[in-house]
Protein backbone atom coordinates (compact mmCIF):
# COMPACT_ATOMS: atom_id res chain seq x y z
CA UNK A 1 0.00 0.00 0.00
CA UNK A 2 3.16 1.88 0.68
CA UNK A 3 4.46 1.60 -2.30
CA UNK A 4 1.20 2.48 -4.28
CA UNK A 5 0.81 5.84 -2.64
CA UNK A 6 4.55 6.77 -3.13
CA UNK A 7 3.94 6.22 -6.95
CA UNK A 8 0.69 8.36 -7.06
CA UNK A 9 2.84 11.08 -5.18
CA UNK A 10 5.20 10.79 -8.10
CA UNK A 11 2.58 10.83 -10.53
CA UNK A 12 0.87 13.84 -9.02
CA UNK A 13 4.54 15.89 -9.12
CA UNK A 14 4.82 15.40 -12.87
CA UNK A 15 1.38 16.27 -13.45
CA UNK A 16 1.68 19.23 -11.55
CA UNK A 17 5.55 20.10 -13.69
CA UNK A 18 3.14 19.77 -17.43
CA UNK A 19 -0.06 22.36 -15.43
CA UNK A 20 3.21 24.88 -14.51
CA UNK A 21 4.77 24.52 -17.96
CA UNK A 22 1.60 25.92 -19.85
CA UNK A 23 0.64 28.28 -17.07
CA UNK A 24 4.09 29.60 -17.24
CA UNK A 25 2.96 30.98 -20.67
CA UNK A 26 1.05 33.38 -19.15
CA UNK A 27 3.31 34.20 -16.28
CA UNK A 28 5.78 36.72 -15.37
CA UNK A 29 9.51 36.03 -16.38
CA UNK A 30 10.96 35.86 -13.39
CA UNK A 31 8.92 32.61 -12.37
CA UNK A 32 11.27 30.22 -14.34
CA UNK A 33 13.18 30.98 -11.11
CA UNK A 34 10.78 28.97 -9.31
CA UNK A 35 9.61 26.26 -11.49
CA UNK A 36 13.02 25.07 -11.40
CA UNK A 37 13.49 24.93 -7.76
CA UNK A 38 9.79 23.21 -8.55
CA UNK A 39 11.40 21.29 -10.89
CA UNK A 40 14.07 19.85 -8.10
CA UNK A 41 11.64 18.99 -5.79
CA UNK A 42 9.47 16.66 -8.08
CA UNK A 43 12.81 14.76 -9.66
CA UNK A 44 13.88 13.94 -5.83
CA UNK A 45 10.49 12.74 -5.26
CA UNK A 46 10.65 10.29 -8.01
CA UNK A 47 14.06 9.55 -7.08
CA UNK A 48 13.28 8.85 -3.44
CA UNK A 49 10.32 6.42 -4.11
CA UNK A 50 13.32 4.27 -6.50
CA UNK A 51 15.88 4.56 -4.31
CA UNK A 52 13.20 3.07 -1.34
CA UNK A 53 11.60 0.53 -3.96
CA UNK A 54 14.82 -0.87 -5.50
CA UNK A 55 17.74 -0.35 -3.45
CA UNK A 56 16.57 0.37 0.74
CA UNK A 57 17.28 -3.08 1.38
CA UNK A 58 20.20 -3.67 -0.80
CA UNK A 59 23.50 -4.91 0.34
CA UNK A 60 25.40 -4.09 -2.85
CA UNK A 61 26.92 -0.86 -1.57
CA UNK A 62 28.28 -0.23 -4.86
CA UNK A 63 25.57 -0.50 -6.94
CA UNK A 64 23.99 1.84 -3.86
CA UNK A 65 26.70 4.79 -4.69
CA UNK A 66 26.60 4.25 -8.29
CA UNK A 67 22.81 5.52 -8.19
CA UNK A 68 23.27 8.13 -5.98
CA UNK A 69 25.85 9.78 -8.10
CA UNK A 70 23.52 8.94 -10.84
CA UNK A 71 20.69 10.26 -9.38
CA UNK A 72 22.95 13.51 -8.79
CA UNK A 73 23.69 13.99 -12.08
CA UNK A 74 20.73 12.86 -13.99
CA UNK A 75 18.61 15.73 -11.44
CA UNK A 76 20.80 18.15 -12.09
CA UNK A 77 20.26 17.82 -16.04
CA UNK A 78 16.99 17.44 -15.35
CA UNK A 79 16.93 20.77 -13.79
CA UNK A 80 18.82 22.44 -16.40
CA UNK A 81 16.65 21.40 -18.99
CA UNK A 82 13.90 22.47 -17.54
CA UNK A 83 14.62 25.49 -16.61
CA UNK A 84 15.87 26.66 -19.55
CA UNK A 85 12.67 25.16 -21.32
CA UNK A 86 10.96 27.26 -18.85
CA UNK A 87 12.88 30.51 -19.88
CA UNK A 88 11.60 30.67 -23.22
CA UNK A 89 8.30 30.41 -22.31
CA UNK A 90 8.92 33.93 -20.44
CA UNK A 91 7.23 36.74 -21.75
CA UNK A 92 10.23 38.88 -22.55
CA UNK A 93 10.52 36.41 -25.68
CA UNK A 94 6.97 37.61 -26.93
CA UNK A 95 4.38 35.62 -28.58
CA UNK A 96 5.14 33.31 -31.28
CA UNK A 97 1.39 32.24 -32.12
CA UNK A 98 -1.49 33.14 -33.18
CA UNK A 99 -4.17 30.35 -31.83
CA UNK A 100 -7.23 32.30 -29.63
CA UNK A 101 -9.35 34.48 -31.32
CA UNK A 102 -7.43 38.34 -30.67
CA UNK A 103 -4.17 36.90 -32.39
CA UNK A 104 -6.07 35.14 -35.18
CA UNK A 105 -7.91 38.35 -36.51
CA UNK A 106 -4.56 39.97 -36.19
CA UNK A 107 -3.05 36.94 -38.36
CA UNK A 108 -6.26 37.65 -41.32
CA UNK A 109 -5.08 41.02 -41.53
CA UNK A 110 -1.00 40.15 -41.58
CA UNK A 111 -2.08 37.86 -44.53
CA UNK A 112 -4.04 40.46 -46.11
CA UNK A 113 -0.72 42.04 -46.22
CA UNK A 114 0.56 42.18 -50.00
CA UNK A 115 4.44 41.97 -48.14
CA UNK A 116 3.03 38.94 -46.31
CA UNK A 117 3.47 34.89 -47.80
CA UNK A 118 1.10 32.57 -46.52
CA UNK A 119 2.83 29.25 -46.47
CA UNK A 120 0.39 26.03 -45.89
CA UNK A 121 1.04 22.41 -44.44
CA UNK A 122 -0.71 19.67 -43.17
CA UNK A 123 0.34 18.40 -40.04
CA UNK A 124 -1.42 15.11 -38.15
CA UNK A 125 -4.51 15.78 -40.00
CA UNK A 126 -4.52 19.30 -39.93
CA UNK A 127 -3.93 22.52 -42.33
CA UNK A 128 -1.35 24.80 -40.84
CA UNK A 129 -0.69 28.63 -42.05
CA UNK A 130 2.62 30.26 -41.65
CA UNK A 131 3.11 33.61 -42.90
CA UNK A 132 6.24 35.24 -43.60
CA UNK A 133 7.01 38.39 -44.66
CA UNK A 134 9.08 39.36 -47.45
CA UNK A 135 11.47 42.53 -48.65
CA UNK A 136 11.19 44.17 -51.65
CA UNK A 137 14.59 43.66 -52.56
CA UNK A 138 15.43 40.34 -51.00
CA UNK A 139 18.42 39.94 -48.55
CA UNK A 140 21.52 38.71 -50.24
CA UNK A 141 23.22 35.82 -47.47
CA UNK A 142 26.03 36.29 -45.90
CA UNK A 143 29.75 35.75 -47.05
CA UNK A 144 31.56 34.96 -43.81
CA UNK A 145 33.08 31.73 -42.44
CA UNK A 146 31.87 28.59 -40.72
CA UNK A 147 29.80 28.32 -37.92
CA UNK A 148 32.68 27.27 -35.62
CA UNK A 149 34.20 30.88 -37.17
CA UNK A 150 31.12 32.40 -36.16
CA UNK A 151 31.48 31.38 -32.24
CA UNK A 152 34.61 32.15 -32.57
CA UNK A 153 33.55 35.70 -33.18
CA UNK A 154 31.01 35.45 -30.84
CA UNK A 155 33.94 34.94 -28.36
CA UNK A 156 36.16 37.61 -29.59
CA UNK A 157 32.94 39.91 -28.83
CA UNK A 158 32.48 38.94 -25.42
CA UNK A 159 35.83 39.31 -24.47
CA UNK A 160 36.17 42.82 -26.07
CA UNK A 161 32.63 44.18 -24.58
CA UNK A 162 35.21 43.87 -21.32
CA UNK A 163 37.79 46.40 -22.41
CA UNK A 164 36.12 49.55 -22.77
CA UNK A 165 36.81 52.79 -21.32
CA UNK A 166 33.27 54.21 -19.99
CA UNK A 167 31.64 56.66 -22.94
CA UNK A 168 31.37 60.28 -22.28
CA UNK A 169 27.66 61.12 -22.36
CA UNK A 170 25.37 64.25 -21.10
CA UNK A 171 22.26 63.65 -19.15
CA UNK A 172 18.97 65.54 -19.21
CA UNK A 173 16.70 66.50 -16.83
CA UNK A 174 13.68 65.16 -19.28
CA UNK A 175 10.46 66.41 -16.83
CA UNK A 176 12.58 69.97 -16.83
CA UNK A 177 11.97 70.53 -20.32
CA UNK A 178 9.56 73.16 -21.81
CA UNK A 179 6.71 71.43 -23.46
CA UNK A 180 6.73 74.14 -25.92
CA UNK A 181 10.55 73.11 -27.15
CA UNK A 182 11.62 70.73 -29.79
CA UNK A 183 14.34 68.64 -28.33
CA UNK A 184 15.66 65.37 -29.47
CA UNK A 185 17.41 63.17 -27.13
CA UNK A 186 19.65 60.01 -28.84
CA UNK A 187 20.43 57.47 -25.95
CA UNK A 188 22.54 55.41 -27.71
CA UNK A 189 21.61 52.61 -30.61
CA UNK A 190 18.79 53.61 -32.28
CA UNK A 191 16.71 54.90 -28.94
CA UNK A 192 15.53 58.02 -29.24
CA UNK A 193 13.24 61.00 -27.41
CA UNK A 194 11.49 63.44 -29.53
CA UNK A 195 9.34 66.26 -28.29
CA UNK A 196 8.34 68.15 -30.85
CA UNK A 197 5.32 70.78 -31.40
CA UNK A 198 3.65 69.33 -28.72
CA UNK A 199 4.20 65.60 -29.32
CA UNK A 200 6.03 63.22 -27.13
CA UNK A 201 7.95 60.59 -29.61
CA UNK A 202 10.09 57.56 -28.18
CA UNK A 203 11.65 55.31 -30.59
CA UNK A 204 13.02 51.87 -29.91
CA UNK A 205 13.79 52.67 -26.48
CA UNK A 206 16.26 50.15 -24.61
CA UNK A 207 17.45 51.03 -21.24
CA UNK A 208 18.34 47.11 -20.15
CA UNK A 209 22.26 46.53 -19.76
CA UNK A 210 21.76 43.21 -22.65
CA UNK A 211 19.84 43.05 -25.29
CA UNK A 212 19.36 39.58 -26.09
CA UNK A 213 18.38 36.55 -24.82
CA UNK A 214 21.79 36.11 -23.40
CA UNK A 215 21.58 37.37 -20.16
CA UNK A 216 25.58 38.41 -20.28
CA UNK A 217 25.82 39.61 -24.14
CA UNK A 218 25.88 41.70 -25.87
CA UNK A 219 26.28 44.54 -23.03
CA UNK A 220 26.09 47.77 -23.07
CA UNK A 221 29.68 49.95 -22.83
CA UNK A 222 30.45 51.80 -19.71
CA UNK A 223 28.98 54.99 -19.44
CA UNK A 224 26.54 54.32 -22.54
CA UNK A 225 23.17 53.15 -20.41
CA UNK A 226 22.82 56.37 -17.76
CA UNK A 227 19.05 56.82 -18.36
CA UNK A 228 16.32 54.71 -16.85
CA UNK A 229 12.70 54.12 -17.91
CA UNK A 230 11.40 56.40 -14.71
CA UNK A 231 13.44 59.23 -15.87
CA UNK A 232 11.30 59.56 -19.09
CA UNK A 233 8.42 61.49 -18.73
CA UNK A 234 5.13 60.05 -20.29
CA UNK A 235 5.21 59.42 -24.25
CA UNK A 236 2.57 60.61 -26.38
CA UNK A 237 3.46 57.54 -28.91
CA UNK A 238 6.29 54.83 -28.26
CA UNK A 239 7.30 53.82 -31.78
CA UNK A 240 9.19 50.43 -32.19
CA UNK A 241 10.59 49.51 -36.07
CA UNK A 242 10.92 45.84 -35.78
CA UNK A 243 11.06 42.90 -33.21
CA UNK A 244 14.78 42.29 -32.52
CA UNK A 245 16.24 42.73 -28.83
CA UNK A 246 18.13 45.51 -29.62
CA UNK A 247 15.18 47.66 -30.56
CA UNK A 248 11.59 45.94 -28.66
CA UNK A 249 13.21 45.42 -24.63
CA UNK A 250 10.77 43.76 -22.84
CA UNK A 251 11.93 45.41 -19.44
CA UNK A 252 12.00 49.01 -20.85
CA UNK A 253 8.70 48.92 -22.17
CA UNK A 254 7.05 47.45 -19.45
CA UNK A 255 8.17 50.57 -17.04
CA UNK A 256 7.89 53.56 -19.79
CA UNK A 257 4.25 55.36 -19.84
CA UNK A 258 2.91 55.81 -23.03
CA UNK A 259 -0.27 56.55 -24.51
CA UNK A 260 0.24 55.16 -27.71
CA UNK A 261 2.45 52.48 -29.46
CA UNK A 262 2.55 52.43 -32.95
CA UNK A 263 4.51 49.18 -34.61
CA UNK A 264 4.49 47.04 -37.85
CA UNK A 265 2.31 44.04 -38.57
CA UNK A 266 2.56 41.52 -35.99
CA UNK A 267 4.62 43.28 -33.62
CA UNK A 268 1.91 43.95 -31.58
CA UNK A 269 1.33 40.51 -30.46
CA UNK A 270 4.52 40.80 -28.62
CA UNK A 271 3.57 44.03 -26.83
CA UNK A 272 0.52 42.29 -25.87
CA UNK A 273 2.64 39.25 -24.44
CA UNK A 274 4.46 41.79 -22.67
CA UNK A 275 1.68 43.21 -20.40
CA UNK A 276 0.29 46.08 -22.60
CA UNK A 277 -3.29 47.02 -23.20
CA UNK A 278 -4.36 45.65 -26.89
CA UNK A 279 -5.99 49.23 -26.99
CA UNK A 280 -3.20 51.52 -27.36
CA UNK A 281 -1.33 48.99 -29.87
CA UNK A 282 -1.35 50.53 -33.06
CA UNK A 283 0.14 48.07 -35.93
CA UNK A 284 1.03 49.34 -38.95
CA UNK A 285 1.87 47.86 -42.85
CA UNK A 286 4.14 49.96 -45.07
CA UNK A 287 2.77 52.80 -46.76
CA UNK A 288 -0.41 53.13 -44.37
CA UNK A 289 -0.32 56.61 -42.60
CA UNK A 290 -1.48 57.17 -39.10
CA UNK A 291 -2.91 60.54 -38.33
CA UNK A 292 -1.99 61.60 -34.48
CA UNK A 293 -3.33 65.06 -34.49
CA UNK A 294 -3.92 68.35 -36.40
CA UNK A 295 -1.84 68.01 -39.77
CA UNK A 296 0.39 65.59 -37.47
CA UNK A 297 0.52 62.66 -39.00
CA UNK A 298 3.13 59.13 -38.71
CA UNK A 299 3.92 57.14 -41.98
CA UNK A 300 5.01 53.60 -42.20
CA UNK A 301 7.29 52.60 -44.79
CA UNK A 302 9.93 49.61 -46.31
CA UNK A 303 12.57 48.85 -44.64
CA UNK A 304 14.91 46.59 -45.95
CA UNK A 305 15.91 44.04 -43.02
CA UNK A 306 14.05 41.05 -41.41
CA UNK A 307 11.93 40.35 -38.11
CA UNK A 308 12.97 37.52 -35.44
CA UNK A 309 12.41 37.19 -31.86
CA UNK A 310 13.08 33.65 -31.54
CA UNK A 311 13.58 30.77 -33.83
CA UNK A 312 11.45 31.68 -36.80
CA UNK A 313 12.11 34.81 -38.77
CA UNK A 314 9.81 37.49 -40.65
CA UNK A 315 6.71 35.77 -38.67
CA UNK A 316 6.64 40.44 -37.80
CA UNK A 317 6.95 42.69 -40.13
CA UNK A 318 10.16 45.46 -39.80
CA UNK A 319 9.54 49.02 -40.90
CA UNK A 320 10.86 52.43 -41.02
CA UNK A 321 8.36 55.76 -40.01
CA UNK A 322 8.40 59.49 -40.80
CA UNK A 323 6.25 61.59 -39.07
CA UNK A 324 5.08 64.75 -40.52
CA UNK A 325 4.49 67.85 -37.92
CA UNK A 326 1.89 70.68 -38.49
CA UNK A 327 4.75 73.18 -39.50
CA UNK A 328 5.86 70.50 -42.28
CA UNK A 329 9.14 69.73 -40.12
CA UNK A 330 9.50 65.92 -41.34
CA UNK A 331 11.84 63.17 -39.51
CA UNK A 332 12.61 59.99 -41.15
CA UNK A 333 13.38 57.12 -38.64
CA UNK A 334 15.05 54.52 -41.02
CA UNK A 335 15.35 52.05 -37.83
CA UNK A 336 17.41 48.86 -39.46
CA UNK A 337 17.49 48.29 -42.51
CA UNK A 338 20.20 47.66 -45.81
CA UNK A 339 20.61 49.68 -48.44
CA UNK A 340 18.09 49.95 -51.65
CA UNK A 341 15.83 51.85 -54.41
CA UNK A 342 13.14 52.50 -51.60
CA UNK A 343 15.26 55.49 -49.83
CA UNK A 344 15.50 57.05 -53.15
CA UNK A 345 11.44 56.43 -53.53
CA UNK A 346 10.76 57.71 -50.64
CA UNK A 347 12.89 61.12 -51.00
CA UNK A 348 10.86 61.41 -54.15
CA UNK A 349 7.69 60.85 -52.23
CA UNK A 350 8.01 63.02 -49.58
CA UNK A 351 9.99 66.02 -50.70
CA UNK A 352 13.42 66.95 -49.01
CA UNK A 353 13.38 65.63 -45.31
CA UNK A 354 14.43 68.34 -42.30
CA UNK A 355 15.73 65.53 -40.53
CA UNK A 356 16.93 61.69 -41.06
CA UNK A 357 18.20 59.08 -37.94
CA UNK A 358 19.72 56.25 -40.12
CA UNK A 359 21.84 53.13 -39.01
CA UNK A 360 25.47 53.82 -39.49
CA UNK A 361 27.11 50.52 -39.01
CA UNK A 362 30.87 49.21 -39.07
CA UNK A 363 30.54 45.37 -40.32
CA UNK A 364 33.48 43.19 -41.02
CA UNK A 365 31.31 42.22 -43.99
CA UNK A 366 29.24 43.82 -46.39
CA UNK A 367 25.28 42.93 -45.17
CA UNK A 368 22.57 43.30 -47.45
CA UNK A 369 20.14 43.98 -43.81
CA UNK A 370 22.38 46.56 -42.57
CA UNK A 371 24.50 49.66 -43.75
CA UNK A 372 27.68 50.58 -43.61
CA UNK A 373 28.80 54.58 -43.41
CA UNK A 374 28.99 54.77 -47.51
CA UNK A 375 25.54 53.45 -47.85
CA UNK A 376 24.21 55.69 -44.67
CA UNK A 377 25.39 58.68 -46.52
CA UNK A 378 24.12 58.01 -49.80
CA UNK A 379 20.85 56.53 -48.26
CA UNK A 380 20.76 60.18 -46.82
CA UNK A 381 21.13 62.06 -49.88
CA UNK A 382 18.64 59.63 -51.29
CA UNK A 383 15.91 60.66 -48.51
CA UNK A 384 17.08 64.68 -49.84
CA UNK A 385 17.85 64.98 -45.78
CA UNK A 386 18.76 68.71 -44.69
CA UNK A 387 20.42 66.49 -41.69
CA UNK A 388 21.37 63.44 -40.97
CA UNK A 389 22.05 61.68 -36.95
CA UNK A 390 23.51 58.52 -37.55
CA UNK A 391 22.38 56.19 -34.85
CA UNK A 392 22.26 52.09 -34.15
CA UNK A 393 26.25 52.47 -32.53
CA UNK A 394 28.11 53.60 -29.36
CA UNK A 395 26.06 50.95 -27.06
CA UNK A 396 26.66 47.72 -27.85
CA UNK A 397 29.13 45.82 -29.65
CA UNK A 398 27.42 44.36 -32.25
CA UNK A 399 30.54 43.81 -35.01
CA UNK A 400 33.28 41.66 -34.63
CA UNK A 401 35.24 44.54 -36.17
CA UNK A 402 38.66 45.57 -33.78
CA UNK A 403 38.12 49.39 -34.69
CA UNK A 404 36.94 51.41 -31.94
CA UNK A 405 32.92 52.14 -30.92
CA UNK A 406 33.73 55.62 -31.90
CA UNK A 407 34.73 54.37 -35.12
CA UNK A 408 31.99 54.71 -37.22
CA UNK A 409 31.41 58.31 -36.13
CA UNK A 410 34.47 59.34 -37.30
CA UNK A 411 34.00 57.69 -40.58
CA UNK A 412 30.67 59.21 -40.94
CA UNK A 413 31.79 62.52 -40.14
CA UNK A 414 34.77 62.42 -42.57
CA UNK A 415 32.68 61.40 -45.29
CA UNK A 416 29.92 64.20 -44.63
CA UNK A 417 32.47 67.29 -45.28
CA UNK A 418 32.98 65.80 -49.43
CA UNK A 419 29.03 65.96 -49.47
CA UNK A 420 26.36 69.17 -49.33
CA UNK A 421 24.58 67.78 -46.30
CA UNK A 422 24.05 68.74 -42.62
CA UNK A 423 26.04 66.30 -40.11
CA UNK A 424 24.80 66.25 -36.93
CA UNK A 425 27.12 64.79 -34.21
CA UNK A 426 25.32 63.42 -31.62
Amino acid sequence: MAKKTEWKETLLAFIAIVVIIFLLKRSDSTRFILFSLWVIFCFFVFLRNVYKSNFKNSSDKTRLETTRKNSFVGSLIVTIFFSIFAYFFSPKFGESSFGDLPQRMRLERMKQSPHCKVRCRRSKGVNEEKVEFQNIHPLTPSTSSSKWERLKQLWKLIKEQKNVAPIPSQKTDLFALDKGADVLVWFGHSSCFIQIEGKRIMIDPVFSEVSSPIPFFPKAFPGSNVYKPAEIPEIDYLIITHDHWDHLDYETVRKLKFKHAVCPLGVGAHLERFGIDPAIILEMDWHETLTIGKDFTIHCLPARHYSRRLFTRNQTLWASFLMETPSSFKIFMGGNGGYDSTFAEIGTKFGEIDLVLLENGNYSEPLSWHMQSEETIQAAEDLRAKALLPVHIAKFKLSTSDDPWYFPLDKIFELSKTKILNFSPP
